[in-house]
């Protein structure tokens, strides 16, 4: 009873099919690096957007409130300085 039958494969042909096997794999392997990088760049370009536009607006209303604040502050002073005022509403 036969189980298997002896495969004749010259060792040039085996060297081959790896050099083949291994251009292929390092083929593919690049080509997925590159379109998985392109794909992650391009999913995360409104992410980096939306964080640049938070960031401008939060500087743009830091800088909005500290002018009210700073009138705020500049009329305490004066009403402290000329003492025409409920001292409670100064502290609070």
């Amino acid at each position: 009873m036969l189980l298997y039958k002896k495969a004749r494969y010259p060792f040039s042909s085996f060297l081959i099919d790896i050099v083949q096997f291994s251009f292929l794999t390092f083929l593919f392997s690049s080509l997925f690096a590159y379109l998985s990088y392109r794909f992650v760049n391009r999913t995360l370009k409104p992410v980096q957007e939306n964080l640049s536009d938070m960031q401008d607006f939060i500087h743009n209303a830091g800088h909005e409130l500290k002018t009210p604040i700073s009138i705020i502050r500049g009329n305490l002073q004066i009403m402290q300085a000329e003492k025409k005022f409920d001292s409670k509403l100064v502290k609070q």
